[in-house]
């Protein structure tokens, strides 16, 4: 095959990954109010899109994991501010358990 070929299978293959990601995005939540379940889902969205990539550097996904939340984040809350927001990827468990402890609270 020709890179033209690859680049283009490539990207038929992304395509349909982010039909997938932003379908699981917006799939009713079993429990609408609960942040733990939000913040796996768009955890493990993001995790199902990194799998088609291979085998990458984990700086690479850690990008490829950023693109992924951003685009979850876009389709769930509206596009986020990236002077403030970060991905979950970036989080610790403890940081992710005190934004859904934060979140609970509220509702």
């Amino acid at each position: 095959m020709t890179n033209q070929t690859e680049m283009r299978k490539g990207s038929v293959e992304c395509i349909a990954a982010l039909a997938k990601l932003i379908d699981a995005a917006n799939a009713p939540q079993v429990d609408g109010s609960d942040a733990r379940e939000y913040v796996n889902k768009q955890i493990n969205n993001s995790a199902e899109l990194l799998k088609i990539f291979g085998p990458l550097t984990p700086r690479q996904e850690g990008m490829i994991l950023c693109l992924a939340e951003y685009i979850h984040e876009e389709e769930t809350t509206g596009i986020p501010s990236l002077e403030s927001w970060t991905p979950f990827s970036t989080d610790t468990k403890e940081e992710i358990d005190t934004f859904v402890a934060e979140v609970d609270a509220m509702y």
